[in-house]
């Protein structure tokens, strides 16, 4: 069990495995339907969603639907991956331009400022970015 194991790392026991070396990395990125300045859903019908077809997708709200603050926030998520950490940033970031979402509010923007961001590329990448970027949108 997941949860059991981690417990045990915590705590500094054994898990009862070998670590291992990762062969390929992961990148998942979600778009939403937020107002990444105030927070909010503003109402708005998703009327042009472009994604890139050489990633897993996700669809969380089809073209035509009306989104307001009950409605499903997931607008889409995507999800790269490659051998090295470097190759996963520089496919999301090609991912990410490629997107449009028109008709809503979306966190694309910031999205896209993260992936094309130095920090980004630093293993010791700063938890502040994000919120610093968010805040000069």
């Amino acid at each position: 069990d997941l949860l059991d194991a981690q417990f045990t790392a915590l705590n500094g026991g054994a898990l009862g495995w070998e670590a291992s070396s990762p062969d390929r990395h992961g990148i998942q990125a979600r778009i939403f339907h937020l107002d990444p300045i105030t927070g909010k859903r503003p109402p708005g019908t998703l009327e042009r969603l472009v994604l890139p077809d050489d990633i897993e997708v996700g669809i969380g709200l089809d073209e035509g639907t009306r989104a307001d603050s009950d409605t499903e926030p997931l607008v889409v998520k995507l999800t790269v991956t490659a051998p090295t950490r470097q190759a996963a940033i520089v496919r999301m970031k090609a991912a990410l331009e490629h997107t449009r979402v028109e008709g809503i509010s979306t966190n694309l923007e910031v999205l896209q400022r993260l992936f094309g961001h130095p920090d980004l590329w630093s293993e010791g990448g700063k938890v502040s970015t994000l919120r610093d970027l968010v805040n000069t949108s």
